[in-house]
């Protein structure tokens, strides 16, 4: 994933943002423009973040446990990436927060 900002090459943001955007609908990089957590990131592999899903779905498959902490998540990719990864999870609707209870 690479962040994204300000005039690159003499391009302007929004020639920028346009140019993204249609990357993003012929499929050949990932953008989520309106995403607070992931509009300033585009993931230029889009098969990777969906390799990293299967495999963390798949590990828990393996244990039997439909249930996965951001801990864990961190364990099996780089820690950096993880916040990514789990924010691209909530946007797809593949994961959720639990509320922390009250003690």
């Amino acid at each position: 994933a690479k962040q994204v900002s300000g005039c690159i090459l003499g391009f302007t943001q929004r020639v920028l943002d346009d140019i993204i955007r249609y990357l993003h609908h012929i499929g050949q990089v990932l953008w989520f423009e309106h995403n607070s957590e992931l509009s300033d990131w585009v993931f230029l592999d889009p098969s990777w973040i969906f390799q990293t899903i299967d495999a963390i779905t798949f590990q828990c498959e393996t244990t039997l446990s439909a249930l996965t902490t951001t801990d864990q998540i961190r364990r099996e990719i780089d820690h950096a990436a993880a916040a990514r990864v789990v924010a691209v999870m909530k946007q797809l609707r593949l994961c959720f927060q639990f509320p922390h209870p009250s003690h």
